[in-house]
This record gives structure tokens, C-alpha cells and sequence, in this order.
């Protein structure tokens, strides 16, 4: 099964030691990922800004990177996602609009930690939020 995720998940998915991050882990096994093209630009960001905050060392950003560079993700560029993005802009950011464009044009859930996702409008997919 493929499943659309977005970097917040999958930062708690590979850096976190919750019992969120266990239960995120549990709903991710197993499956495929689909995302737009930004997300590993996101995700190595995410990566970047908790190691400069002390949330991770050197090595330990590192083996995030490298865990990053062999996800089982197949990625969908700009002009995929540009038309479906661009009707939500009223709604979400231009990002979360990207995910929303991916999921839903693939017919995949879409998992991430963002609540403020699954209140918005006009969205034609499933929202996946883990709870905490």
C-alpha cells in the first residue's frame, strides 16, 4: 500500500523515541511513500534546524540523512502538483497544498502531524493524523 507523508512524520517517524513515533512507525511498515519534490528538501531542513537547536548531534543528523536518502518514496515535481496546489492557496500554504495535490491525485492517504490540515477545506483525500 502507498501512503502520501509529509516531513513532520516522518522526522517523528526516524528521530523521535515516543510512543508516538512507535505507533507512527507501526501505521507506516510496510508501505510505500509518495510525496512532491520538496519533501526532501523539507525534511533535510527539519533535520538541520534540530540539530542546530542541540535535538540531535552531528552523527545522529547524519544517519537521518542517509536513513532520507533510502526511503521507498517516489517523488512528483512542480508541474504535477502546480494546478491542484495552486486551487488550494486560499486554504493551506503552498507546501501543504503539494501534499494535498500528491494524495489526492494518487488516491493515497495522506499522513502527517499537522491538525491544522485535517480542519481545512475542500480536501478529496484521507487525512492521517497519529494521535499523540
Amino acid at each position: 500500500m502507498t501512503l502520501t507523508l509529509d516531513s513532520s512524520a516522518a522526522y517523528e517517524v526516524l528521530a523521535e523515541n515516543t510512543p508516538r513515533a512507535e505507533r507512527l512507525a507501526g501505521l507506516l511498515a510496510g508501505h510505500d511513500f509518495v510525496v512532491p519534490t520538496l519533501f526532501r528538501y523539507e525534511l533535510s531542513n527539519v533535520i538541520r534546524r534540530a540539530l542546530s537547536q542541540g535535538a540531535l548531534t552531528d552523527h545522529g543528523a547524519r544517519l537521518l540523512l542517509t536513513n532520507l536518502l533510502s526511503m521507498p518514496i517516489r517523488e512528483f515535481d512542480f508541474e504535477f502538483v502546480l494546478p491542484r496546489a495552486w486551487e488550494l492557496r486560499g486554504s493551506f500554504t503552498f507546501t501543504d497544498a503539494a501534499y494535498i495535490a500528491v494524495a489526492e491525485a494518487t488516491g493515497t492517504a495522506f499522513v502527517t502531524l499537522d491538525e491544522r490540515i485535517a480542519r481545512g477545506p475542500a480536501v478529496k483525500c484521507e487525512i492521517i493524523i497519529p494521535p499523540s
